[in-house]
């Protein structure tokens, strides 16, 4: 996984802790000899000894590794070698779930003196770490996230990875007043950086507080980010974030009535949130795709394509799916069945709400027109009847219609309740 690459996790999407495992060959061969032939109390001896019992005896190897760290001297083999018995440490706790104790060694690694090792070093190893440690508990990560922040003093790749890693913590812990001033902060920051590399965070930024928006559900804020992700055009978005963009981008296309172009950027989001695994995501998305494409005159549909077909077995999307084809039939029954259902199940989400709502207004539009095709004049109680449309939605639905010249020779008597189709 590159440093880009950790930026968002999906929901169920955690790390392994095996930064260790590719850094055992790397630490052995950073290190030149063995402990054949030294004191059987050195830090070597001792680090060697315990790799040696830690798949057997874990509990034994976490206290020779933690005698490394007592051994006397500062010399730069000793740092190293309770630099690398640290990580070990840590490893074996993250393997057993022991998340308190994990803090804890964790923050011994800034009690050495770190800088008697390559500094290419340290960083490739606390970016490892970055990585490894987003499989904790979100609370226990964000401790020794803050504790790192206040205590790294590396390179800016490194700290705003943590610090990103920070302002994702928080939105997922729904902290939005906290997680907000530590973006503004990082705004600051890149204020101060080459343009190249400020873009190259700032759609990671505009991702993470269009998702704390949309939490809120503060269209216009959201509106305002979408703009603004428009503009960063010099870098190649991760899936993750573009997954985000996408989808608001939808959501902003569909409340403006662009609903091809909203149907193009849900299509596009799922593709995304697809290809990184996020299962929760791209089934909603799927569904954003479906209404749109409800709605969108164009008879293309993309939730069959290739990418979305896998996913049309899922009792989720069988629900939507048979949702668009009542409407199609303008089969009123099946879809108000189907409305009112739907409305339970995507109660938490507004704008699903607000979109089937919109539907329903089409199809009752809809099933007016295609009802009165044959009559020359039809009385409102059997529209009404028949439709189960109220007679005050006809009365407004027809005078809108008419107003934007859609049914001009449609004449609605509101005196006499009388349809006429001259």
């Amino acid at each position: 996984m590159s440093d880009e690459d950790d930026f968002m996790m999906s929901d169920g999407e955690s790390y392994e802790f095996e930064f260790e495992d590719d850094d055992d060959e790397r630490d052995d061969q950073h290190m030149e000899g063995s402990d054949e032939g030294n004191d059987e109390g050195s830090p070597e001896s001792l680090y060697y000894k315990a790799k040696s019992v830690k798949q057997d005896d874990p509990k034994r190897a976490i206290e020779i590794f933690s005698s490394v760290l007592g051994c006397a001297g500062d010399n730069t083999e000793t740092v190293e070698y309770k630099f690398k018995s640290l990580k070990q440490i840590l490893k074996l706790l993250y393997k057993h779930d022991d998340a308190d104790d994990l803090s804890e060694w964790a923050l011994k690694i800034f009690d050495l003196p770190l800088e008697k090792l390559p500094r290419g070093y340290v960083e490739d190893s606390f970016s490892r770490m970055l990585e490894a440690y987003s499989g904790a508990p979100k609370e226990d990560q964000l401790h020794f996230l803050e504790t790192f922040l206040s205590k790294f003093h590396g390179s800016d790749r490194i700290t705003m990875k943590a610090s990103l890693k920070r302002i994702f913590l928080l939105l997922e812990l729904r902290q939005f007043d906290r997680m907000l001033a530590y973006l503004a902060r990082l705004h600051t920051k890149l204020d101060s950086m080459p343009e190249i590399t400020r873009n190259a965070y700032l759609l990671e930024l505009y991702a993470i507080e269009i998702q704390a928006y949309s939490e809120t559900n503060n269209v216009p804020k959201l509106r305002e980010l979408y703009k603004k992700t428009l503009s960063i055009q010099s870098t190649i978005p991760h899936p993750s974030i573009n997954a985000v963009v996408k989808e608001c981008g939808g959501k902003m296309h569909m409340r403006d009535e662009n609903y091809e172009l909203a149907s193009d950027e849900f299509y596009e989001s799922f593709k995304n949130y697809d290809e990184i695994g996020n299962q929760k995501k791209r089934i909603q998305v799927l569904k954003y795709l479906i209404v749109s494409s409800i709605l969108n005159k164009n008879e293309i549909n993309k939730f069959e394509s290739q990418e979305t077909k896998y996913f049309l077995k899922n009792n989720e999307i069988l629900k939507f799916v048979k949702l668009l084809q009542s409407f199609d039939r303008l089969d009123n029954h099946g879809f108000t069945t189907l409305y009112k259902e739907l409305l339970i199940s995507e109660k938490s989400d507004p704008f699903m709400i607000d979109t089937l709502t919109k539907i329903r207004a089409v199809l009752k539009i809809k099933l007016l027109v295609h009802y009165i095709k044959p009559f020359k004049r039809v009385s409102l109680d059997r529209l009404s009847g028949d439709l189960r449309i109220s007679q005050n939605d006809i009365e407004d639905i027809f005078l809108k219609l008419r107003a934007n010249g859609e049914v001009p020779n449609v004449r609605l008597d509101l005196v006499d309740g009388i349809v006429y189709n001259e």
